[in-house]
């Protein structure tokens, strides 16, 4: 399973990441532990880095040694 992450400080931002997830057909990665165990593969949007929410995401990813891609 793949799944999203991006910026999502603002509403706007939350609003912008929410749409692209429905456009491309990924769900966004919730902070569930259990979620993660059937990921293979996470996108990151731009600006992911500037996101303690998403940058936590992408930390978690990693060590869990799932794929990360930019989109």
């Amino acid at each position: 399973m793949d799944v999203l992450t991006g910026p999502r400080s603002t509403p706007e931002q939350m609003g912008d990441l929410m749409e692209l997830s429905g456009m491309l057909g990924i769900p966004l990665l919730t902070s569930c532990e259990r979620d993660l165990i059937s990921v293979t593969t996470l996108y990151r949007v731009a600006g992911w880095e500037f996101c303690p929410l998403s940058a936590a995401d992408v930390l978690i990813a990693a060590t869990y040694r799932l794929t990360i891609k930019d989109l």
